[in-house]
């Protein structure tokens, strides 16, 4: 039996500002829909980042909801923190699931914090991908 797939468009998010050590959205999912309680949402986030002056780490998380308020995700709902030198350009690859429930208009977003920050981050470009499928 052929699986079932749901794959929207990418969100992508760009020059957002990293306002010191603030947890901030830089981009956010196109809306999916969750048809059933079997499914799964396999969510994929990059980010091109130059670091703040005085930054020292780089915590990434992927929250559902379109805010940095909204639920976190995966086992261990965080990725990092990432050592980091102030003033460089670093790159980020996550991957995460969700297992919803029946849900429609799901939106997710890739979140960032800088720690020890005194200057803006500033995300240069980053993007989230939501795929819903039938677990088997």
């Amino acid at each position: 039996m052929p699986g079932f797939l749901n794959m929207p468009l990418m969100g992508i998010g760009s020059a957002v500002a990293i306002v010191t050590t603030t947890e901030t959205v830089v981009a956010t999912s196109s809306p999916i829909n969750a048809d059933n309680l079997e499914q799964y949402v396999s969510i994929e986030g990059l980010l091109d980042l130059t670091v703040g002056t005085a930054g020292t780490t780089v915590t990434l998380r992927l929250r559902r909801g379109t805010t940095t308020a909204g639920t976190l995700i995966s086992q261990l709902n965080t990725w990092g923190p990432f050592t980091v030198t102030a003033t460089n350009r670093v790159n980020f690859a996550i991957g995460g699931y969700d297992v919803p429930g029946l849900s429609g208009g799901i939106q997710y977003v890739l979140t960032v914090a800088v720690a020890s920050a005194t200057g803006n981050s500033t995300a240069n470009s980053a993007a989230i991908q939501a795929i819903t499928s039938q677990a088997t």
